[in-house]
């Protein structure tokens, strides 16, 4: 007879309506648990006590036929304890929690009649779930992120390559401009102000002529790319530029007006990457350690038989400690200043390491306040 089929036959209406006419109301469910413990042993192939075995078995036999007496039932607590022994860490709330009920067994929910499943089942999927939304939950809020820092980032470059750029055609103008009134013997002031507003200069000398052009054309590539890239801006902020506040500074020049939006897009965008940057994914990276770390210790709890409902207990205790530990570890450690292997992670990938071991995170900072009062004492 297998575990399961036990556990469901010492959990049925007749076994559980036995009345006993002796005071023990405890020793009904001692005799069933036992029995359970009996058939996970002999599948398992423990090594039992022939005697525990028969003293057990017997017990339930007196117990059914009202014949239990004192010396029966100190025998049987004896026994149980003994097969206990034997089996642990195993126990029967464990092997209650792993094993199935039986097959067409349901719950009514909501209405709806459900098929039951154990409690390490319903754990595992619950669990999984949990993982796989975080999962997809940080993936497309990392790839957000991404794409904004590189926007961010490449408008920062272009627009110092383009004032630099700008700059340097502005004196190479000046300088061809000069170059020019000297060779014509044209140094007139209205000469100049033409001079001055015209796009192309001559100098007389082609070398110098094509590289005043050459300089031009960056100028206006890089203005390019610029203008694309706060244009990419502003798809990118379509989400969130909406609960932006209203600007408090009116503008008339449409082009001054374009500046002032930009600036405001480009802070805002800045402070929202920050804070992505530095709470919500590390809260996201250290949720999924925590996840990937119960998920693995479930299922090796469910092999050997431990898993029990208070297992429970402390998987969600660590999710809330995990989570918040994978942001308070992101703070606190940081790569360019630290030694060792954190020096060469990531801020997320510590994140991630403090929600799959919420002990390294604890052993920081018992180094650091042991660090900080020892140097007051």
């Amino acid at each position: 007879m297998s575990v399961e089929q036990t556990v469901a036959d010492m959990t049925s209406p007749a076994v559980q309506e036995t009345k006993n006419t002796r005071n023990n109301q405890r020793l009904a469910a001692a005799i069933q648990d036992a029995q359970i413990l009996v058939a996970y042993a002999a599948e398992r192939g423990s090594s039992v006590d022939e005697n525990v075995i028969h003293v057990i078995i017997s017990s339930g036999s007196a117990y059914a036929a009202q014949s239990m007496n004192d010396d029966a039932e100190t025998a049987f607590w004896l026994a149980y304890n003994t097969l206990a022994k034997a089996v642990a860490p195993v126990t029967v709330n464990s092997l209650q929690a792993v094993l199935d009920p039986q097959p067409g067994a349901t719950r009514k929910v909501w209405g709806l009649h459900l098929s039951m499943i154990s409690l390490a089942r319903s754990a595992v999927r619950w669990y999984t779930t949990l993982a796989i939304v975080t999962l997809c939950t940080l993936l497309t809020i990392q790839i957000y992120w991404l794409f904004g820092k590189q926007i961010t980032g490449d408008i920062q470059t272009i627009t110092e390559k383009h004032t630099e750029a700008k700059a340097k055609w502005e004196a190479a103008r000046l300088q061809a401009m000069s170059s020019s009134v000297k060779n014509n013997n044209k140094s007139s002031a209205e000469t100049a102000s033409q001079e001055s507003s015209s796009v192309a200069i001559s100098s007389g000398n082609v070398v110098q002529d094509t590289s005043l052009f050459t300089l031009k054309a960056q100028e206006q590539t890089y203005l390019l790319h610029k203008k694309s890239s706060y244009e990419s801006l502003h798809v990118w902020s379509r989400i969130w530029a909406i609960f932006l506040p209203n600007p408090q500074i009116e503008v008339d020049d449409p082009g001054e007006r374009r500046i002032y939006d930009n600036s405001i897009l480009l802070q805002s965008s800045n402070l929202l990457l920050d804070a992505l940057q530095r709470y919500l994914l590390p809260l996201l990276y250290g949720l999924l350690g925590t996840c990937v770390y119960v998920l693995r210790t479930l299922s090796s709890e469910i092999s050997t038989r431990t898993y029990s409902e208070a297992s429970n207990i402390g998987f969600r205790i660590r999710l809330y400690l995990g989570t918040l530990g994978g942001m308070v570890f992101a703070w606190f450690v940081i790569p360019d200043q630290s030694d060792g292997l954190f020096k060469s992670l990531s801020p997320f990938a510590l994140a991630f390491l403090a929600g799959y071991s919420v002990e390294i995170l604890f052993a920081a900072m018992d180094r650091f306040l042991f660090a900080f009062t020892s140097k007051q004492s």
